[in-house]
């Protein structure tokens, strides 16, 4: 299952790379802001997509070690709206959006949703892929 996991920050990332490495997925890519996501989802066909909502535009380096509340200011609601342009490009590809739920009105939204802590992201990618595999009855 081709996979990217678009996500900025470090400990969130791990907890979602530890959740896809449970489930059997050993290689993927990740995106850590939104043109490195842009540029992925233009050039490669993914078949899961772990989203993130909220993230730098461009890359922030270093930011978020060295000062979080400066690297936090950075952050824009911006991951949604590559959704469209997934949708297009790989149409049957599943969106799981990794975000709380402020700041989405007027966004498209994500075929499912998971938490992206250590305790549950691997429990919530399961069940996900599960109710993927399971025929619609």
């Amino acid at each position: 299952m081709k996979t990217i996991i678009i996500e900025d920050q470090q400990y969130p990332l791990e907890a979602l790379e530890r959740a896809v490495k449970a489930v059997g997925i050993s290689q993927y890519d990740v995106a850590h802001h939104y043109v490195q996501a842009r540029n992925f989802i233009l050039k490669n066909t993914y078949d899961l997509v772990l989203l993130d909502h909220r993230m730098p535009y461009g890359d922030p380096g270093n930011l978020e070690q060295e000062d979080f509340s400066r690297f936090s200011d950075s952050l824009a609601d911006l991951g949604y709206t590559l959704i469209p342009e997934i949708r297009v490009r790989m149409p049957t590809a599943v969106i799981v959006g990794t975000s709380s739920e402020r700041n989405l009105r007027n966004l498209p939204c994500p075929d499912y949703k998971m938490r992206k802590t250590f305790e549950e992201a691997g429990g919530d990618l399961r069940e996900i892929l599960q109710s993927i595999s399971q025929p619609n009855f």
